[in-house]
């Protein structure tokens, strides 16, 4: 079975985004808590537009309420929830600070590749211009705890439906990725993306978003390019 997102999670989710403060200490964990309480009917697959049409395959009423909120959201809070949700990077050791269309991160890493995933995610946002990239390297650093960010074994269509939420969400967060040509399922943790793209580059980039996401066992992408190089 294919599970996609649905239940009361989108209120959920923009609740606690919109009331958390800018910097380290924000974090979904509550909401996510929550929303694994709601009600979570399956199966589901998201794909198409986040515009919120209620009426589109596979998505509820509450669903396009999170796709309108997620369209509406500011650019920080949308850097922060990409960093929430990448297995690369901790979102409660990065500050995010967004002035205009210039960002500026500062905290401290664990190494360079931590660095430059945040650098990544911001610069690839919608409407930034530049990145200030101020986050200090130490491996000595520890990693903070984001707490329990998916939920268990037992819970495992909750846990799909979750990853689908995260993918879908992340992919239409980046402004090089045409993400309403793409479709995302998930099954056992193996995420699945299927449709057709302008370019190999956004087929690569697609799938690595994926992988990076929090809790995905495995990507399968089986994305077609319609202009291969």
């Amino acid at each position: 079975m294919l599970y996609g997102w649905t239940g009361k999670a989108a209120i959920l989710i923009a609740a606690a985004a919109l009331s958390s403060a800018s910097g380290a200490a924000w974090s979904l964990a509550p909401a996510e808590q929550a929303a694994r309480q709601g009600s979570l009917s399956g199966p589901r697959t998201v794909g198409g537009p986040m515009t919120g049409d209620a009426d589109a395959e596979g998505t509820t009423s509450t669903e396009g309420a999170f796709y309108r909120w997620v369209g509406q959201a500011d650019t920080g809070t949308k850097i922060k929830l990409r960093l929430l949700w990448s297995e690369t990077t901790n979102s409660r050791t990065i500050h995010v600070e967004v002035d205009d269309a210039m960002v500026v991160l500062t905290g401290v890493v664990r190494n360079q590749d931590e660095k430059e995933t945040a650098d990544r995610i911001a610069s690839r946002m919608e409407g930034v211009v530049r990145v200030d990239n101020r986050l200090g390297v130490d491996p000595a650093a520890s990693m903070v705890e984001q707490g329990d960010p998916m939920p268990g074994e037992a819970d495992s269509g909750a846990s799909d439906r979750w990853m689908t939420t995260r993918v879908t969400a992340s992919l239409s967060f980046d402004r090089t990725i045409d993400h309403a040509l793409i479709r995302v399922q998930t099954r056992s943790g193996i995420v699945t993306l299927t449709g057709r793209v302008p370019t190999q580059a956004q087929k690569r980039d697609a799938g690595h978003i994926a992988s990076d996401t929090t809790g995905v066992e495995r990507v399968e992408n089986e994305l077609v390019v319609d202009h291969p190089t």
